[in-house]
């Protein structure tokens, strides 16, 4: 496999650079597996990156790995200069949007980028992108060669950063889309996967994060009207999940069409603004569109001072609905088994999920529902999206990307029914072990399960109630302090163990008698 990494020279949001903290990432996969292989030598065809001048400083930061790097040449820079626009101004969005969708001038610029390096330089046989990218599609089309592509995947902290790697696309086209929710086997219910996962918060990471209390200045209005709360998730007008992955134009838009339907049903609706939003005129411009279309009601809330890691599972948990086009919230919603309406198109739009409609007659069927989010649930957890913190090491990049072209073609070839049954083969994403905090919890559960006729199979049916503390919550953590000591000092732990035999290993162990 030849691979090229392709950086994003496109000036993106503002930007000449856009890309450069995946670029860092890139550069830094490449130079660990360098010195991994410096006693046999390394190959640079393997893998090579494509950037534009303007990323300066990664280039300055990794001045070693020069013969892993394809610039551009000056004419082709100062061309991608030119693209350099204000977002806000007229026809700066569109111009990306025409990349996005491999139209317009702006895509045959790059594909002849493409072209000329391919023909007269490195002979890639995949190209990966990180996001949508119109252009490079098109070109791998019109050669016949594969274009993989990355993104940040629909868990996100406080739970964990994750990525996921698509031959088909992100966002509103990965291959998720297609599978069949009939043929998928739920490894784990709802209920073990929220104790299996991390959540942080402010003071590390806890189970309880659900039960929090949240500190708001509408605290008071939400655990008042807990029956009607409706959260809905802004997103941002610059992104691509707005753009080219739903019909709005603008969160101002989405506002417009159904809060008047939810108000007029008595709904009490939370607004939860993009954190990124203040960064861009574009954006905050739209944002405040918002909240001033917002005071317009006197049951709608605008929800500014919840604290991600602190607050947000708490306030998920606190909710009748969630509304979004298709932000990670909604996703993070279904793993608390909180409703939602998804109005765009997301990896994890799967299925048969609740309309505006139901939230407003409140006409839907739950436990459906739920046998509906667990298949989704586990399929992206387990199947899809890999923990951030492995997707840039290389052997695990490289499999990766072997994997998603299979997934790929056996799509293309066999269909949903073969590619869903695909799927389920793939070795658990979890295995790659998030944290100690997940082996020590499924190594409990799984005792749990296998002792107790009250523990929750993975096959067995959901229940319909909301999550709950549980024995579990509290023994995970006694079970965390021992492993921890166990691998600080394994004699130690030996010799102070109340299990006689156990207590004799240790002295063993330690050299005593």
């Amino acid at each position: 496999m030849r691979v090229l990494f392709y950086l994003e020279p496109h000036p993106i949001r503002n930007r000449r650079e856009s890309f450069g903290f995946i670029g860092d990432k890139v550069f830094k996969m490449v130079r660990e597996e360098l010195v991994g292989r410096s006693a046999r030598g390394y190959e640079p065809d393997e893998l090579r990156i494509l950037i534009s001048r303007h990323y300066v400083k990664i280039q300055n930061n990794y001045k070693s790995l020069a013969p892993a790097v394809l610039g551009l040449t000056k004419d082709e820079n100062d061309k991608i200069d030119s693209f350099l626009t204000d977002w806000s101004q007229p026809g700066a969005i569109e111009l990306w949007r025409d990349l996005l969708n491999g139209e317009g001038d702006v895509s045959d610029f790059y594909c002849d980028v493409l072209s000329r390096i391919h023909s007269t330089v490195y002979d890639f046989d995949t190209i990966v992108t990180w996001s949508t990218n119109g252009a490079v599609s098109k070109f791998c089309r019109q050669r016949g060669l594969n274009h993989v592509l990355m993104e940040q995947g629909c868990v996100r902290n406080p739970v964990y950063e994750s990525v996921y790697v698509d031959a088909v696309g992100v966002n509103g086209a990965a291959m998720t889309r297609h599978l069949n929710l009939d043929l998928v086997c739920p490894k784990y219910s709802l209920t073990e996967i929220r104790t299996i996962l991390p959540t942080k918060t402010g003071k590390g990471q806890h189970t309880d994060a659900a039960h929090k209390p949240i500190l708001s200045s509408y605290s008071s209005q939400i655990y008042a009207n807990l029956g009607s709360n409706v959260l809905i998730a802004l997103q941002l007008k610059d992104d691509s999940n707005c753009q080219i992955y739903s019909k709005y134009s603008s969160m101002h838009e989405l506002l417009n069409e159904i809060l008047p339907p939810l108000v007029a049903a008595g709904k009490t609706c939370y607004i939860k603004p993009h954190p990124a939003a203040k960064d861009r005129k574009i954006n905050l411009d739209d944002h405040q569109l918002c909240e001033i279309y917002a005071g317009l009601f006197d049951n709608v809330h605008w929800l500014s001072d919840i604290k991600q890691n602190d607050d947000y599972i708490s306030l998920l948990c606190k909710m009748d609905w969630v509304i979004t086009v298709n932000s990670s919230t909604a996703f993070e919603a279904m793993i608390y088994e909180v409703p939602v309406v998804i109005l765009g198109e997301a990896p994890f739009n799967v299925g048969k999920l609740p309309k505006i409609q139901d939230v407003v007659t409140d006409g839907f069927d739950r436990l459906a529902y739920l046998d509906t989010i667990t298949k989704i649930v586990n399929a992206m957890l387990f199947s899809y999206l890999t923990p951030a913190v492995f997707a840039f090491e290389y052997k695990n990049f490289m499999q990766n990307l072997v994997t998603a072209i299979r997934l790929k073609n056996t799509l293309k070839s066999y269909g949903k029914d073969q590619f869903t049954l695909s799927m389920r083969e793939l070795p658990d994403r979890l295995d790659y072990k998030i944290s100690d905090q997940i082996l020590a919890e499924k190594t409990l559960l799984n005792r749990f399960s296998n002792s107790s006729g009250s523990a929750v199979e993975a096959t067995s049916t959901v229940s319909p109630s909301r999550p709950s503390p549980s024995a579990i919550d509290i023994d995970v953590g006694a079970l965390k302090k021992k492993l921890t000591k166990f691998r600080r000092d394994p004699a130690k732990f030996f010799v102070d163990s109340q299990n006689p035999l156990l207590a004799k290993l240790g002295g063993f162990i330690g050299g005593r008698k």
